[in-house]
C-alpha cells in the first residue's frame, strides 16, 4: 500500500492529493477466485502449494517474489498515471494499468523461473510432464524440466480485478 507520510507543498497540491484519498480503490493480482482445472480442482489451491511448498512440493514464492521486485513500479506508474483532474475514473484507469502490469510481471516470473529454484523437478514429474507433453495433453508446450509450468491452467489464470 502506497503511504504518503508528509509533504511540504502548497494548498492546491494539497486538496489534490485529499481528493485522491477520498476514492478507496483496490486492485488484485493472482488466482482469483473461481479458476479451475478440467478435474475441478482449484487453481488457486495449487498456486498456494508452489507459493509456499506443501505437500512435499518446494516453496517456490512466484507472488511473492513478484511482489517484492514490482510494487514500487506498480505504485509509481498509478501516480503518473493520475494527471489533472482525479476522479473515480480517472483512479479506475490508473489501476487498471497497474493491473494489466503485475499481470505480466507475475506471468514473466513464472516462464523465467529456475528449474533449479530452489530444487529441479523429480526424475518422476520430469518423465510425466515428457509423457504429457508427446500425448499433446498439455495446453501450452513447455520443457519437462521447467517448474512451475504443467498444463498451462495456473499460469493461464493469472488474472488482475481492480474495485473503485
Amino acid at each position: 500500500m502506497l503511504r504518503i507520510v508528509g509533504i511540504h507543498s502548497s494548498k492546491k497540491y494539497e486538496e489534490y492529493l485529499k481528493n485522491i484519498s477520498r476514492i478507496k480503490a483496490n486492485m488484485k493480482c493472482g488466482i482469483l477466485n473461481g479458476a479451475t482445472y478440467p478435474d475441478g480442482l482449484s487453481v488457486a489451491t495449487v498456486a498456494y502449494i508452489n507459493e509456499n511448498g506443501e505437500m512435499g512440493n518446494p516453496r517456490r514464492p512466484f507472488m511473492h517474489r513478484t511482489l517484492e521486485e514490482n510494487q514500487e513500479k506498480w505504485a509509481k506508474g498509478i501516480v503518473n498515471n493520475l494527471t489533472g483532474n482525479v476522479s473515480a475514473a480517472s483512479v479506475q484507469r490508473a489501476y487498471e494499468f497497474a493491473g494489466m502490469t503485475a499481470k505480466g510481471d507475475m506471468v514473466e516470473t513464472i516462464k523465467k523461473w529456475s528449474p533449479n529454484d530452489p530444487r529441479a523437478n523429480s526424475p518422476a514429474t520430469i518423465a510425466r510432464k515428457a509423457a504429457k507433453g508427446r500425448k499433446g495433453k498439455n495446453t501450452v508446450a513447455t520443457d519437462p524440466t521447467q517448474v512451475l509450468i504443467d498444463t498451462g491452467t495456473m499460469i493461464s489464470s493469472i488474472d488482475y480485478e481492480v474495485e473503485t
